[in-house]
């Protein structure tokens, strides 16, 4: 009778969403930027100032890079951290320390320090992106890949993060099998 129920659990767990980038909409007229569930990073090194989000491989082509206002949400440690200007850059377009010129990027004014250890976090919700007949439209996608934390030159701060980040109810679901294997032998 443990079987049926472990297998059933395990696929309620697996139907449980996972955190995606989504960009859509005429992106000339405006558009949306959608985090579908909260992503963290772990601050590996102090930053003041300029933070920026990097959407690792964020398009196939890159092209000029431009850049629209993005009123998006902020956390440090579990509360709402005060910003200055938030930027979405398209693309970076070249190579500069750790950006690519594939990278997506969020550019972020700070009104307070970070320090190793601290938690930064892309809350869940959606913002409304101005429209802008230069960005370019690859960016129109659902993005699950590597993002990470840099400071305004362009060095990492933080830990490397999936998007999606697997949930704990799939890394639980992974661990019970393991457990249901083992014990069928």
């Amino acid at each position: 009778m443990r079987s049926p129920l472990l297998v059933l659990a395990g696929l309620l767990a697996f139907s449980s969403a996972q955190a995606s980038i989504v960009i859509s909409g005429n992106l000339a007229t405006g558009g949306t930027f959608t985090v579908t569930s909260p992503i963290s990073f772990t601050v590996t090194s102090p930053n003041v100032g300029i933070m920026l989000v990097v959407f690792d491989n964020w398009v196939v082509t890159p092209d000029a890079t431009t850049t629209v206002p993005l009123p998006i949400v902020i956390q440090k440690n579990g509360s709402n951290a005060p910003t200055g200007d938030r930027l979405l850059f398209d693309n970076y377009g070249s190579t500069y320390n750790d950006w690519g010129p594939t990278d997506g990027l969020i550019h972020i004014e700070l009104a307070t320090s970070l320090a190793v250890n601290d938690v930064v976090t892309l809350p869940a919700g959606s913002y409304s992106i101005p429209g802008n007949a230069n960005l370019n439209p690859a960016i129109v996608q659902t993005f699950n890949g590597n993002a990470y934390l840099t400071d305004s030159s362009g060095f990492r701060i933080s830990n490397i993060t999936p998007v999606p980040e697997p949930s704990l109810s799939q890394l639980g679901l992974a661990g019970g099998l393991v457990l249901l294997k083992r014990r069928r032998r």
